[in-house]
């Protein structure tokens, strides 16, 4: 176990507790420096808006990683699995099985675990497709499919749990549908306002997954650069830094759209 991260812990219950825990995982995550302008509304010239906070910007780095333990108690033996993130957008870059075993998902890509992770890798990718080896389509069936929820939930983390070496070769592993599954629920559910309403709202029986989430999770980073735009533009000219394409693929027409979508603001690119 690597020491001297911040570690959140999350163990799997009702609705209730994963709204607690979400909201945990977003103050978090938040960037709460005065001087940086904290959240993307805090300089507007309407004061209700301004002081809704309601819309953090993602910090750029409290520490390397961030932690998310999530645990399935009331059995003979507690299931345990740790999902690494950065910091600066979320994103998973490995996880940690019940004995500590940290496993990396690409340690060829630009944001690395540090070395002091001891990490195996396993070559997945970063992405939804890659971890899952599909195409965006395929992604949106087998998430549909899956039926993502407390159930879903649970038996993911058993299976991380549980996770050796020797079962990362095959494409379509239960393990990787478990990571895949487990990063919307905590991820993306933390970044955005649709996916955490979707989990929570079908928690208890399993929720579907639809296209829209989907274009919701491609254009992230997209939609929180034109949010950045627009403000430093003073919250004027949202039109000039909409992408025709964001647009048209999201339905997201105007900065109110967009505020709904986005609840943490990513603030670093690592797409272009």
């Amino acid at each position: 176990m690597v020491h001297g991260q911040t570690t959140l812990v999350y163990t799997i219950g009702d609705v209730v507790s994963f709204a607690g825990f979400i909201a945990a995982l977003r103050r978090i995550g938040a960037d709460d420096d005065p001087l940086s302008g904290g959240d993307i509304l805090r300089w507007h010239y309407d004061s209700n808006l301004s002081s809704t906070r309601q819309h953090p910007k993602l910090a750029k780095s409290k520490s390397a990683c961030l932690h998310v333990h999530l645990q399935v108690s009331g059995e003979e033996e507690t299931s345990s699995a740790t999902l690494i993130l950065r910091y600066e957008n979320l994103y998973c870059m490995g996880f940690m099985n019940k004995n500590g075993v940290c496993y990396e998902l690409d340690p060829g890509a630009r944001m690395k675990l540090p070395s002091q992770y001891n990490s195996v890798p396993l070559h997945w990718g970063i992405t939804y497709q890659k971890i899952l080896n599909a195409s965006d389509e395929e992604v949106v069936s087998t998430l549909d499919s899956a039926r993502l929820g407390k159930t879903f939930a649970a038996d993911a983390v058993r299976v991380l749990s549980r996770f050796p070496a020797q079962e990362m070769a095959d494409s379509k592993d239960p393990c990787r549908l478990a990571l895949a599954g487990l990063m919307v629920m905590v991820c993306e559910s933390a970044r955005m306002n649709p996916l955490f309403d979707a989990v929570a709202r079908g928690w208890n029986t399993g929720t579907g997954f639809t296209n829209q989430l989907m274009r919701y999770m491609v254009w992230y980073e997209d939609l929180s650069l034109c949010l950045l735009m627009w403000r430093a533009n003073g919250y004027r000219s949202w039109d000039v830094f909409m992408d025709e394409d964001v647009e048209e693929d999201t339905g997201v027409k105007s900065p109110i759209d967009a505020l709904a979508v986005i609840h943490l603001v990513q603030t670093i690119c690592t797409k272009y």
